[in-house]
């Protein structure tokens, strides 16, 4: 029978981990727990259920830091594998136990040992496991039901903000649906694609920006904008992890039109998205899709009231003018004619052009039911911003990082011309100060003011530079 030390020592183990709300913190507290209790080398926990993001988590006791000579290394591959079989051979001893929950299989937990496990510490690590499994469960049903929360957040954020365009910077639109996609995902990258010819350009951003070259890859990559719905669905999958530290992508198409734009999301290596994230995704997107829809006709039916406004203006300031006084001159020329054909003639066309100013007159007030309003922009302020990090990095010798924060879109046309300015300048004088060095660059906006932070090694000095604004009151 265990003793008394160990069974207090499980339950104040299984205590803990039934406060967790992280799986990875659950398997975590799992893997060190279980490797002091068996008073192991190594524990390694590798999660691999379906539905579930992959995850491996792994502990070491303190004299293990630094492998030894057929040591497996942390989160090394099961055994069956060359480490693992290296381990074996060399005298150590292997315990796998599996982690279970609701009669699913979730993972695995592997122990080694400088000798064999008692089996009583057996007994105890696997009611640590089963124990470890129910709080996995949990808290992937907690996480999960966060994540709906922010992503339906985010879903009814973005509709109505773009609805409404009440503080939103005309232009920015893309901007808008960037951001929010990178907070409900809990992201590291999000990109807003257009289709552009053949392939795609990246035409908005949030978060911290791989390479250009990456950037273009990644753009290489993105699925065709045809056929890749399933089951009613606008997400899809890219099943392979890009590089420079980012994990699996998530693609989600912007609408169904036959050349929808996408939405890229990427996580951290080692993290992955889940089925929810998918569907959660998807129905972003399309409400986006849809409210950016309504936003293009609202600025359209504004743009032409804007030109109706004009022509209306054009009418009656230039053309009708000039008719009249026409008209005028004809009536005099009519005094003056010698013959009555003439001056009958002459009262004909003055009657007609008459006429022709009264359409007109009238013409210009239909016209003129409008008001003017502001152009839509051509581009976005990240894209602004990629652009103009990628051509100064090139220009001034640099390797040169953005990260793109917070609400881009309210940042008006003024500010955002002194941030790329600054930015020009920041990374000019970093080429200045040490040619081929990195400087990391970033851009934070918040509803009145725009941050510009520079850092790296490539900077002489972290810099903190802060651009005000007035925040846009009323729609676009």
């Amino acid at each position: 029978m265990p003793e008394r030390g160990p069974l207090r020592d499980l339950q104040s183990m299984l205590l803990g981990m039934l406060g967790d709300l992280s799986v990875r913190r659950v398997l975590e507290r799992l893997a060190d727990s279980a490797r002091d209790l068996a008073s192991a080398t190594e524990a390694v926990i590798r999660l691999s259920a379906p539905d579930w993001a992959p995850l491996v988590v792994s502990s070491s006791s303190p004299e293990r830091r630094v492998p030894e000579d057929g040591d497996p290394p942390p989160g090394a591959d099961p055994p069956g594998t060359s480490p693992w079989d290296a381990a074996t051979d060399s005298g150590r001893t292997l315990l796998s136990v599996p982690i279970r929950a609701h009669g699913a299989h979730l993972g695995e937990l592997f122990l080694t040992g400088r000798g064999p496990f008692a089996p009583e510490v057996e007994e105890l690590i696997a009611a640590l496991a089963a124990a470890a499994g129910a709080a996995a469960w949990n808290a992937r049903l907690y996480e999960e039901a966060q994540g709906r929360e922010r992503w339906l957040d985010a879903t009814l954020s973005v509709t109505a903000d773009l609805v409404s365009g009440q503080g939103l910077v005309a232009g920015r639109e893309l901007d808008l649906v960037a951001g929010r996609a990178l907070a409900a995902s809990q992201s590291t990258l999000a990109l807003v694609a257009l289709p552009d010819g053949g392939s795609f350009r990246i035409a908005a951003a949030a978060g911290t920006m791989p390479s250009p070259t990456l950037l273009a890859v990644l753009a290489e990559r993105l699925p065709q904008p045809t056929g890749h719905a399933q089951d009613g669905e606008a997400a899809i999958w890219l099943g392979t992890d890009a590089t420079e530290g980012l994990g699996p992508l998530l693609a989600a198409r912007l609408g169904r039109s036959p050349a929808p734009g996408v939405l890229l999301l990427a996580r951290k290596e080692g993290s992955s998205y889940t089925r929810p994230d998918v569907s959660a995704a998807a129905v972003f997107c399309s409400n986006a899709a849809l409210a950016l829809g309504m936003r293009a006709r609202s600025l359209g039916g504004e743009a032409l009231a804007a030109d109706r406004a004009r022509i209306g203006d054009g009418v009656r300031e230039r053309i009708v003018p000039r008719l009249l006084s026409a008209g005028l001159s004809l009536r005099q020329l009519a005094l003056l004619a010698p013959a009555a054909s003439a001056a009958a003639l002459v009262e004909e066309v003055s009657r007609q052009l008459d006429t022709a100013v009264q359409n007109l007159l009238q013409t210009g007030e239909l016209f003129g039911t409008g008001h003017l309003t502001q152009g839509v922009e051509a581009a976005s302020f990240s894209a602004e911003l990629l652009a103009a990090v990628s051509a100064s990095a090139d220009a001034a010798g640099v390797e040169a990082q953005i990260t793109i924060l917070g609400c881009t879109e309210v940042v008006p046309a003024d500010a955002a011309g002194r941030l790329l300015a600054l930015v020009n300048e920041v990374v000019a004088a970093a080429g200045e100060a040490q040619s081929g060095a990195r400087v990391d660059l970033t851009v934070s906006a918040e509803e009145q003011a725009a941050e510009l932070v520079v850092h790296g090694e490539a900077a002489t000095a972290r810099r903190r530079i802060r651009v005000p604004f007035a925040h846009p009151s009323s729609p676009a």
